[in-house]
């Protein structure tokens, strides 16, 4: 009996050692890169366009209530995003952003919303521009120009971090093909993570289908945004029509 409990005991050690030994392998597979070098190469893979238009299904979810939508996404670069959500086939709400402000028809309460687009950091407390949203939507990583960064190894995969009195900053990298699998920003107790999954090459460049964007501020709480794009199409001009119905109440 004690012959077959330190039989059994010989083989958990060796098992055990085979798997911290291939655990090891997989450390040892990932060279050491500088940040310069991991830099030149996520910058190789940003998407770049003049026009970018999408269809979305969406998902999000807050502490009070989970909603299913689907979306048309057109982008102008620099310009406008203009976006269009349907639930049950009917729109229920048209947004229109520009570098210098936000609108939004609401079809549903009859109103024409409008504000600078400093209310997404003074009342929100999201901390991004009308640049970096764009660029978000689009998956490609935002800062890279406004930050010194330092490079490591976090669960097999690159990682480029940046930590100061204002910005907590940390992007991940895919080992073989240098794309970018995440972002998290936290700034000013707020915190953006963003989750890139399913590249799919279009028009010769790489682009993530799904997208999850988890946010985290006092003033919304915890918001949960998971997105499946189709219909992708690149610098092919769109329409973005915004009329305001005389009917409809404006609020600022």
């Amino acid at each position: 009996m004690k012959i077959s409990i330190l039989l059994k005991f010989i083989c958990l050690v060796i098992f055990l050692s085979f798997l911290n030994q291939d655990a090891q392998a997989q450390k040892k597979l990932l060279k050491k890169r500088n940040s310069k070098f991991l830099l030149k190469k996520l910058k190789k893979n940003i998407i770049t366009y003049n026009w970018f238009a999408a269809r979305a299904k969406i998902k999000v979810k807050s502490e009070k209530e989970n909603i299913a939508l689907s979306a048309k996404i057109r982008i102008r670069k620099d310009s406008i995003i203009w976006m269009s959500f349907k639930k049950l086939n009917t729109e229920g709400l048209r947004m229109r952003i520009t570098p210098d402000r936000i609108e939004i028809l609401n079809r549903l309460e009859r109103q024409y919303i409008v504000k600078p687009i400093s209310a997404l950091q003074t009342e929100y407390n999201i901390a991004v521009d009308f640049y970096d949203l764009q660029e978000l939507l689009v998956g490609n990583p935002i800062l890279l120009e406004e930050q010194s960064f330092d490079a490591s190894i976090e669960d097999n995969l690159y990682q480029l971090s940046n930590k100061n009195q204002e910005l907590d900053l940390s992007i991940l990298i895919q080992p073989k093909t240098f794309l970018m699998e995440s972002v998290q920003a936290i700034v000013n107790e707020a915190s953006v993570d963003v989750t890139l999954a399913n590249y799919k090459l279009i028009d010769q460049q790489k682009i993530a289908l799904e997208k999850q964007i988890e946010t985290n501020t006092v003033e919304m709480g915890e918001l949960s945004l998971g997105m499946k794009f189709s219909k992708i199409k690149i610098d092919e001009a769109q329409k973005t029509s915004f009329v305001v119905p005389s009917r409809y109440q404006v609020v600022e």
